[in-house]
């Protein structure tokens, strides 16, 4: 039927009955149309609660990543959307700090020895005291640092932590694992609030997966806008970028491979170190392998921050060129720690990582060093200090290795490592 000839045969009259019949329908279409929706919404919320959400559902799987919420007005932003991809579908999470499992050495002196299990432990190294401080010793007696503190690192591949079993144990310092390349580890969060609550000195590193300067850029800004986000301002120890071998990846910038030469890793440093001093943060230091230090890392800009050496030995046989900060040395992968279930990374730390003092050392303006008479650096505090014999830098600019380094009225650290 046609409803316009319908119209047309009808009244005026009649319209306007039938008009003001057919407004009360209209008007409480929304309203039916509203509870739809809710009718919708509540069976969605019944089929959540009787499945369960995705933080409800088993956790026995591996870790999974899930990256950060923040939004704009939270996190500073660096640039368009592309400088934050999502790349934890096609990224590895490495399990351990020295991923490459079977390229070890023996620690002797040559770098062409025959690689072994890394899990090893690595016998003959102890601690003990000596002038009434921590002090840590190769297998043959030697000293390696004195003070020392003993500091582990952890991710989220040691599950759920037990913090007040660790902070009994004796452990002085934690290294905790951001995350890998612009991924936050699943743990980091709970990790922080724990190690805050119990007053543990601690620092973080990222796993690198940078193999050009955009990358390492990428990289830095996560770990600036993570710091923003979490008010990392009260760290003991720097932030560690943690360059080692890993495998290819693609991306919709092509294929990335990991970088094979001193000159490709010192674009991704540079562009590192400096993209993090434009956000305010110059307390950098790059932790890797022995082999990778004598290799791929073989150069003196990137060797001057290479502060922290993993090899698994009786004795540390990296020499720290061009380094001129006390000495960091990862020297297992299987310690156990009270309050961790399985293997930890055992390390020890010179004194200017744990800013503790004792006999023989004193302090300067608020900064603990060695002696009274100590030449190097001292970071504290997420600050960082160059000591002349004792003597403070401030309000100057230093040269320290063939680079200048500004210090402020305070002593710290302002401007570093940049040409004269």
């Amino acid at each position: 039927m046609n409803p316009w000839k319908t119209i047309r045969r009808m009244t005026p009259a009649a319209i306007v009955a039938t008009v003001i019949f057919a407004l009360p329908l209209t008007i409480a279409c929304p309203s039916a149309f509203a509870q739809d929706i809710e009718a919708t919404q509540d069976d969605a919320v019944a089929e959540i609660q009787a499945t369960g959400t995705p933080d409800e559902q088993s956790t026995d799987q591996q870790p999974t990543q899930e990256m950060g919420t923040e939004t704009a007005a939270e996190v500073p932003q660096t640039g368009d959307t592309d400088d934050m991809p999502d790349t934890s579908t096609v990224l590895e999470n490495p399990k351990h700090m020295w991923n490459q499992q079977n390229n070890t050495e023996d620690g002797t002196n040559s770098d062409t020895s025959q690689p072994r299990s890394r899990m090893r432990a690595q016998a003959g190294t102890q601690w003990t005291t000596s002038n009434g401080v921590k002090t840590f010793l190769h297998g043959n007696g030697e000293v390696f640092a004195s003070p020392a503190a003993s500091v582990i690192d952890v991710s989220e591949w040691q599950g759920d932590i037990d913090w007040n079993k660790v902070k009994q144990s004796g452990v002085d310092g934690v290294i905790l694992r951001l995350g890998f390349c612009n991924n936050l580890d699943i743990r980091f969060e709970r990790n922080l609030q724990e190690v805050r609550r119990l007053n543990i000195p601690y620092g973080i590193y990222l796993f690198s997966y940078a193999d050009n300067a955009k990358w390492a850029t990428i990289e830095a800004n996560f770990v600036a806008q993570q710091m923003q986000r979490y008010g990392l301002n009260d760290m003991t120890y720097p932030v560690f970028y943690d360059l080692e071998q890993w495998n290819a990846w693609n991306w919709s910038d092509g294929k990335h491979t990991a970088p094979t030469t001193p000159a490709q890793y010192n674009t991704v440093v540079n562009a590192f170190t400096s993209t993090m001093a434009n956000n305010g943060h110059r307390n950098i230091q790059i932790y890797s392998y022995l082999h990778y230090f004598r290799t791929a890392l073989n150069d003196p800009n990137i060797l001057s921050l290479a502060g922290w050496v993993a090899q698994y030995n009786t004795r540390c046989d990296y020499d720290f060129p061009y380094y001129t900060g006390t000495h960091k040395w990862q020297y297992t992968s299987s310690g156990t720690v009270n309050g961790i279930s399985g293997n930890v990374d055992m390390n020890a730390f010179g004194l200017d990582a744990a800013s503790s003092g004792g006999s023989g050392s004193t302090v300067v303006d608020g900064v603990t060093i060695p002696s009274n008479d100590y030449t190097g650096w001292i970071t504290q505090n997420n600050n960082t200090y160059w000591f002349d014999l004792g003597r403070m830098a401030k309000n100057k600019e230093v040269c320290v290795s063939g680079s200048w380094y500004w210090f402020d009225a305070n002593g710290a650290m302002a401007h570093g490592a940049y040409a004269g």
